[in-house]
């Protein structure tokens, strides 16, 4: 029975180092950063294939579109515009990104190099009425922190 317990101890220690590891290196710095605006909106057009489309919210709810803009300062490996990167808290709920965001104009995935920065959306798809809407980081490295200064 000791040795179980020693294993497990063991696994437990070595999990705990790397995940102290981990955030250390993550919070030592900041590699990018990134503001945006928030807006409100039913529904939003979009272009496929020569033709034009309505993209509309599900009933009883609205599409929240974040246009974002990311510097990167630091992260010589480049930092993408990935959409699964950002929730938007709500009041404290988190919503991840609507699938719309994949039709929206604005949706882009690239990759910025150190010094360069990006502007493109996510699209949210929340009930309506939000009063308080923060949009939070929550990709790993590189570090990426809003700064409502950057434009």
């Amino acid at each position: 029975m000791k040795t179980k317990y020693l294993i497990i101890g063991g696994v437990v220690v070595a999990v705990v180092a790397v995940a102290a590891i981990f955030v250390a290196l993550s919070l030592g710095s900041t590699d990018g950063e990134f503001n945006y605006k928030l807006e409100a909106t039913d529904s939003f057009e979009y272009t496929s294939d020569g033709k034009t489309y309505v993209r509309s919210a599900e009933a009883g709810k609205e599409f929240i579109i974040a246009t974002i803009t990311i510097k990167n300062i630091g992260f010589s490996d480049g930092i993408f515009t990935n959409a699964l990167y950002f929730k938007l808290n709500v009041n404290g709920t988190k919503y991840d990104n609507a699938l719309a965001t994949f039709s929206h104009p604005g949706d882009r995935l690239v990759k910025i190099e150190k010094g360069d920065k990006q502007t493109f959306t996510v699209v949210f798809e929340i009930e309506p009425g939000a009063q308080k809407a923060i949009l939070e980081w929550h990709g790993l490295p590189p570090n990426v922190v809003s700064n409502p200064d950057l434009v």
